[in-house]
C-alpha cells in the first residue's frame, strides 16, 4: 500500500520507545530508560516517562515521569495512569499533569471472593498457559490433561495462597524443563527489617568488636559501596567498633543485631584503636543493606591478582557473573582493562544467564586481521579490542540458562579448553511471566536450542555443558585457601603460552628502488 513512502521522521531522542497512541495533532509514547530493564535489583519503581509529541508545533514534551503504563480517552485531553499501586486521571497538558495528582480513591472500593474457588481458576489458568506456550506442542510426550487432574485433585486441601504456587509448582516441574516458575499471588505482604552493613569483618575481642577487615568498594554505585572507606572516615582495620548510635556494641550479642533497621540511615559510630569506651571517638557513616557487592569484588581481585602473579603478568582474569545488564558491563569492564595481556582466563563459575550470550564470545574469538603502524609508539593489533593468546573458560554445576549457552559457543567456537565441573543444563528458555488471575505469574518454557550437529540434535538442556578438563572443588582443598579449578585453570594457559608468539615484528619499511 506504498506505507514507506508515508514514512516520516521525527525529531525526538532514540531510546526503548514503545506504547505509540496518535491523538488529533499528536501522539503519545512511552520511552524506558536502560536501567529500568536490568534484572535482579532490589529498585522496583516505576521509570517509564510519557511524552507527547505535537506534530503541529514539533515539539517533545514530557507528560508523566515513573510510570508503569497509561490510557487515553477518545480525544486524547484526558490520560488515566498507574505508578505503582496509584491510579489517577489528569489532563493530557505538560507541566500540569504529575504523578499523584488526580488520584482515584480505590480505598473503598471492595471485591467479594470465594477463595476456593478463585484458586481453582488459578490453577487452571496456570495447566492452560503451559497446554498454550510450553516451547513444544506435544508437551514432550506428557499427557497434560492426566497430569492436570492428578494435581487438580489436591485442591480441596489448599488452605493458602502459597500452598496453590507449590502445587502449581509441582506440577509443572513434570515437565522435566527447565525455567518453569511460578510465583506472586493474593498473598499478605511480609514485613522486612533491614539490617545494615558496613561492609567489613568482625572479631569479639575484649568485650567488644574489633574490626578484622575492611572490604574496598566502587563508592559511586550503591551495589558496591564500602561505606567505611568512604572520603574522611578515621577507621581502619584494627579498630575496634564501641558504639552504635549510642548503644554499646558488646561481643556478647551478634554484631548485626547492633544495625537492625538501620540500613540507607545515618549511623554514628564510636571506634577506638583500643576495645575500651575511653578515647573513643565518632564517625557518621550510611550502612548499605548488604556487602554482597563488596565480597564479590574482593574475590575477583583476589582471583585476578593469583593469576597476575603466577603467570607473571602476561595471563588476565575476568569473571562474568551473567549474561545480562551486570554481566555485559563486567564483561566490557575487565576485557578493556587487560588488552595488554597476552591471554585471558574467564571465569563464568555462578553467572546466573539473562540472555544469549554470542556478544560474549564474538568478542573472545576475534582474530588478527592487520596491524598499525604508526610513526611513534608501538604497532596496534586490528582489530584493538581483542586479546589474540590464549583463553581457557572455568564453569561450575551453578552457571546455568545463559551461563550454559555460554560455555557451548566458547566449546563450539573452539576458542579454549573449558575446566571446571558440568553446568546446571537449562537451556529451554522464557522471555516473559504470564499473568495469573490475581496477579501472580507462571512462566511457560517457550524456546529451546538445537544443533544442526549430527543431522540436528537438542543441546545442553538436562545435561550441560562438560568440561574438558573435570576438576571439582575438593573442600579440604579449599577450606585451606585453594581455588582447584582457577588453579588448573592457570596451569592450562602457561602451557598454551609457551606456544603463542604474540604480534610478529614489523616489516621493513618500503623503498623507492633508484
Amino acid at each position: 500500500d506504498g506505507i514507506s513512502t508515508r514514512i516520516a521522521p521525527v525529531p525526538i531522542s532514540a531510546g526503548i520507545l514503545n506504547r505509540l497512541a496518535a491523538r488529533k495533532d499528536k501522539f503519545f509514547y512511552v520511552s524506558t530508560p536502560q536501567e529500568a530493564r536490568q534484572f535482579g535489583t532490589n529498585d522496583h519503581s516505576p521509570k517509564n516517562v510519557l511524552h507527547v509529541y505535537d506534530v503541529t508545533k514539533r515539539e517533545d514534551k514530557v507528560l508523566l515521569e515513573g510510570i508503569d503504563g497509561y490510557d487515553l480517552d477518545k480525544e486524547g485531553k484526558k490520560v488515566i495512569y498507574k505508578a505503582g499501586p496509584v491510579y489517577g486521571i489528569v489532563e493530557a497538558v505538560p507541566g500540569k499533569a504529575k504523578v499523584g495528582e488526580g488520584k482515584l480513591n480505590l480505598s473503598e472500593l471492595q471485591v467479594k471472593i470465594d477463595p476456593r474457588e478463585e484458586w481453582r481458576e488459578v490453577f487452571h489458568e496456570a495447566w492452560r498457559v503451559e497446554r498454550d506456550f510450553y516451547w513444544d506442542p506435544n508437551m514432550t510426550g506428557h499427557n497434560w490433561k492426566k497430569i492436570g487432574d492428578r494435581y487438580e485433585a489436591l485442591l480441596p486441601w489448599v488452605a493458602h495462597r502459597s500452598d496453590l504456587n507449590y502445587i502449581i509448582g509441582e506440577m509443572i516441574a513434570e515437565l522435566s524443563t527447565s525455567h518453569t516458575y511460578v510465583g506472586g499471588g493474593d498473598q499478605p505482604v511480609k514485613p522486612h527489617v533491614s539490617v545494615g552493613m558496613l561492609g567489613a569483618d568482625f572479631q569479639p575481642d575484649g568485650g567488644y568488636f574489633r574490626i578484622t577487615k575492611i572490604y574496598p568498594g566502587e563508592n559511586w554505585n550503591d551495589a558496591t559501596r564500602s561505606p567505611l572507606t568512604e572520603p574522611g572516615l578515621k577507621v581502619k582495620a584494627g579498630n575496634y567498633l564501641i558504639a552504635v548510635d549510642g548503644q554499646d556494641a558488646h561481643s556478647n550479642q551478634d554484631v548485626y543485631s547492633y544495625f537492625q533497621d538501620l540500613a540507607g540511615k545515618l549511623v554514628t559510630l564510636k571506634i577506638n584503636s583500643k576495645s575500651t569506651p575511653e578515647g573513643a571517638w565518632e564517625i557518621t557513616v550510611k550502612p548499605t543493606a548488604g556487602e554482597n557487592g563488596v565480597r564479590y569484588l574482593d574475590w575477583t581481585d583476589a582471583n585476578r591478582r593469583k593469576v597476575e602473579d603466577a603467570t607473571g603478568g602476561r595471563i588476565g582474569y575476568m569473571h562474568v557473573p551473567d549474561t545480562s545488564f551486570p554481566g555485559i558491563m563486567a564483561f566490557d569492564k575487565q576485557f578493556t582493562a587487560q588488552l595488554d595481556k597476552d591471554g585471558i582466563i574467564v571465569d563464568e563459575r555462578y553467572n546466573s544467564g539473562g540472555q544469549i550470550p554470542d556478544f560474549y564470545t564474538e568478542k573472545l574469538k576475534r582474530e588478527l586481521l592487520s596491524a598499525l603502524a604508526p610513526r611513534e609508539g608501538k604497532d596496534l593489533p586490528w582489530p584493538p579490542v581483542a586479546i589474540y593468546g590464549p583463553k581457557v573458560m572455568i564453569v561450575n554445576e551453578l552457571a546455568g540458562s545463559g551461563g550454559d549457552a555460554f560455555p557451548w559457543f566458547f566449546h563450539r567456537q573452539k576458542i579454549g579448553p573449558i575446566v571446571g565441573t558440568r553446568t546446571w543444563g537449562g537451556l529451554v528458555g522464557i522471555s516473559r511471566g504470564i499473568p495469573l488471575h490475581d496477579g501472580g505469574n507462571v512462566t511457560a518454557p517457550e524456546f529451546a536450542f538445537w544443533s544442526t550437529d549430527n543431522g540436528g540434535e537438542w543441546i545442553v538442556e538436562n545435561h550441560g555443558v562438560d568440561p574438558d578438563y573435570v576438576v571439582p572443588q575438593r573442600p579440604d582443598l579449599v577450606v585451606n585457601g585453594h581455588d582447584p579449578q582457577l588453579e588448573k585453570a592457570i596451569e592450562l594457559a602457561k602451557e598454551a603460552l609457551k606456544n603463542y608468539q604474540g604480534l610478529p615484528p614489523r616489516p621493513k619499511y618500503p623503498a623507492v628502488k633508484e
